[in-house]
């Protein structure tokens, strides 16, 4: 729940109309990547978006990672199409537009986070819906409120993570060795990959 704490603070503490990024420890940042963090900034201004994120492929839904419980108390309609078939976003890296939307996002986010982290189990419970892959923790809860605010810029996916050809993201289909090889330069350029290079 400290993503959210740390994101809503510094949300406080700056002008309206600012635009913080919050970034996970191990995302490697590119200082050649100054011209396409500008365009992501500038993207979320033009369309009038509070927040900025990187969707996943869709091979990672957003209603498999957030607990029924979660889901009925805040945003029962996050299981309607078309949300139902909402790609996952990444927590991990978030632009944040200080806005009065920005500030009630990440707050929600927060009460939420609050309100039912941690579970000692976070896999399934009876009263799930048969997508339910397992509560994402934070990750699963933003894209929850996300949903619920609409009011959010999408990022694309494979400018900050490698996929392979079914659309998974590498980490999770190597192993950690041949995972910490991998050869990134085909991402070079971006401001911010997830290396989970600590």
């Amino acid at each position: 729940m400290w993503k959210p704490y740390v994101l809503l603070k510094r949300l406080s503490e700056v002008p309206k109309g600012d635009t913080v990024i919050y970034s996970d420890s191990g995302t490697h940042i590119d200082a050649s990547g100054g011209p396409r963090l500008s365009f992501y900034l500038e993207s979320m201004k033009s369309a009038n978006k509070s927040i900025g994120v990187f969707e996943t492929s869709s091979k990672y839904k957003a209603v498999s990672y957030v607990k029924r419980a979660v889901v009925d108390s805040y945003f029962p309609e996050f299981y309607l199409e078309p949300t139902r078939q909402m790609n996952s976003a990444y927590a991990g890296l978030v632009f944040a537009r200080k806005t009065d939307q920005s500030e009630e996002i990440v707050g929600d986010w927060l009460r939420l986070c609050e309100q039912f982290l941690p579970w000692n189990d976070c896999g399934p419970s009876k009263n799930e819906i048969a997508e339910f892959v397992g509560q994402d923790v934070d990750n699963g809860i933003l894209n929850l409120v996300l949903a619920k605010h609409n009011d959010y810029l999408l990022f694309n996916c494979k400018e900050v993570n490698l996929y392979d050809q079914h659309g998974f993201q590498l980490k999770h289909t190597l192993e950690d060795l041949e995972y910490s090889k991998l050869n990134w330069d085909s991402l070079r350029g971006y401001p911010f990959t997830f290396r989970r290079d600590r």
